[in-house]
């Protein structure tokens, strides 16, 4: 039986949503299950966009969201994957720091302090999704 869940959600456009579908599928292959509870998942990945300032500040916001379940469920892997996290993962460390990693769709994975390890989910050329090598995935 499979324990392990996944909540992603999708901000931004049109490639996100096709990166976040085969991301989730790379997922689903590994024995994640979907789910539409944010707080109850092992696995929390936000896929942003900064097309827009209004884009950032949403994610920013849903992550932040994030720090009291964090606490509780410390062995959460939280993860920010798109353009966004392509474009200033420094900064998302900084204003988020128990997000456990940051992957732009062309970049390899950036840990935060304390976080697992990680290794490459395949997704299609250059986009890449990413999740914690110690919950087998």
């Amino acid at each position: 039986m499979n324990d392990r869940s996944v909540y992603l959600e999708t901000m931004g456009c049109q490639m996100n949503v096709l990166d976040s579908e085969l991301v989730l599928g790379q997922l689903r292959a590994r024995g994640y299950t979907p789910t539409d509870d944010m707080h109850a998942a092992d696995l929390v990945l936000v896929n942003t966009c900064s097309v827009r300032r209004h884009a950032e500040d949403k994610a920013l916001s849903r992550l932040g969201s994030l720090k009291l379940s964090k606490k509780s469920k410390p062995d959460r892997v939280i993860g920010v994957i798109g353009c966004m996290a392509e474009r200033d993962p420094d900064g998302i460390f900084e204003k988020v720091p128990h997000v456990d990693l940051v992957c732009g769709p062309a970049d390899p994975p950036r840990e935060g302090r304390g976080a697992p390890s990680v290794r490459p989910i395949d997704v299609r050329g250059a986009a890449r999704g990413w999740a914690a090598t110690d919950r087998r995935v």
